[in-house]
């Protein structure tokens, strides 16, 4: 859709939504969110307009039962609560119901006050990325919550637990990810840069991680929640409604006591940015060539796989300390580390030749990224095998198959910083 009576209809139809939600009036509290038009609802727009289509009421506007955190002071609502009675699978622009409830039945507690305009699960927003769950495809699927909220809203831990990540991913978003008591993850994403907690702190539940940014691909300020049991997302509405995280059972109270190791899960698909092969991916490597071995030889690679060079750089860090010579344990050769056979698959007939080695790897991790369609899944599958993450259905319940993502997704993420 182009074209000034295109973009005049897209005006209209927004317009017409913020005056359903209430925008207009500054004492509802719709208004007094801070709502921004998001990735679903502007989608919705686009996808309506294009249709000649109009608002409906159901379409517009819808009633979510969201507490506010604790410690904050819920407004009067400028309507009767009425609870949703349906599936947040598609994107909507609901308006916020405030409550003096802190907690949902159960023990979570909501991270925020505010607004859901994007739900879990299939959607029309064409921003969000295709997926395969439970062996059915989706053109477009969300695998969180998305809250929207004035910039500088506090966001609370929703259980008690202990901070696995706190710090910038490579798409830009500032990034909490919390280990819960009942072993699931709790990722709090989008948020301003310098949050409150650190990587291995304790927190509670209830207790403040940061507060709601505009960081990394959103279309306006609102936190992204994600919850992840036993290695797949689960739904964060229907956990936050009934206060149990479906799949787990509670190892300890919510005092602040963390679960064992054995309960330590994946962390989240949100590792997965866009690795390919732009020219602003050129201009970063080219900005920090200079501090990276085999630099000439890494952005060949890269460019013949039509890959992101930061990103080869990060996986060969990683693999090998960029040593030509390296020799895993398990018999992995060279700079990417291929395994023999893998190698010779790949054409391979000297696996120390650095120029080969990184080709061969920019090719196969490159094959992975095409396949997956997400960094976090190609890596998990270069490092355990593509058997392991069908098997698991996503990244494998394996501490060491996470840290290695996280390790690679944090130089990649330094390399970025410093080529800014």
């Amino acid at each position: 859709m182009s074209g000034p009576t295109a973009v005049a209809s897209v005006l209209a139809r927004i317009s017409q939504i913020q005056g359903q939600i209430g925008a207009g009036d500054a004492g509802t509290a719709a208004s007094s969110s801070g709502l921004d038009i998001t990735a679903g609802s502007f989608a919705s727009v686009l996808a309506d307009t294009s249709a000649g289509g109009t608002v409906t009421s159901e379409q517009g506007t819808s009633t979510w039962d969201i507490p506010w955190a604790p410690g904050a002071q819920p407004a009067a609502p400028s309507a009767p609560a009425v609870p949703a009675t349906r599936s947040t699978t598609r994107s909507l622009a609901a308006s916020g119901v405030t409550s003096p409830v802190a907690r949902s039945s159960g023990s979570l507690v909501w991270p925020l006050h505010g607004t859901i305009t994007q739900g879990f699960g299939p959607t029309t927003c064409t921003l969000e990325p295709a997926a395969t769950v439970n062996g059915k495809s989706y053109a477009h699927y969300h695998d969180g919550l998305d809250i929207a909220a004035p910039q500088g809203t506090q966001v609370r831990s929703m259980e008690a637990g202990t901070v696995e990540y706190a710090g910038r991913y490579p798409d830009g978003a500032v990034v909490v990810r919390v280990r819960q008591t009942d072993g699931s993850v709790a990722l709090y994403a989008h948020l301003q840069p310098g949050v409150l907690v650190h990587t291995g702190d304790t927190v509670k539940a209830g207790e403040a991680l940061g507060r709601v940014g505009m960081t990394g691909h959103t279309t306006g300020p609102h936190l992204h929640v994600e919850l992840t049991v036993h290695g797949k997302n689960v739904d964060p509405l229907a956990a936050l409604r009934s206060g149990q995280v479906p799949g787990t059972s509670r190892t300890s109270s919510s005092s602040g006591t963390t679960a064992s190791s054995s309960s330590w899960t994946p962390a989240s698909p949100l590792a997965g940015a866009d690795a390919e092969l732009t020219q602003a991916a050129l201009d970063r490597f080219d900005a920090v060539a200079a501090k990276i071995p085999y630099h000439a030889e890494i952005r060949d690679a890269a460019v013949r796989a039509g890959i992101d060079p930061l990103f080869l750089a990060s996986l060969v860090k990683a693999e090998s300390g960029f040593r030509p010579d390296a020799v895993s344990s398990a018999g992995a050769q060279g700079m990417c580390q291929l395994m023999p056979a893998t190698a010779r698959s790949l054409g391979v007939t000297d696996p120390f030749d650095p120029v080969q080695n990184l080709r061969a790897g920019a090719r196969y991790i490159a094959n992975n990224l095409r396949i997956y369609g997400r960094a976090d899944l190609a890596l998990a599958a270069y490092h355990d095998g593509k058997g392991a993450v069908a098997r698991a259905g996503g990244v494998p319940d394996y501490p060491i198959t996470h840290r290695y993502i996280d390790r690679i997704c944090s130089y990649w993420t330094h390399y970025r910083e410093a080529a800014a």
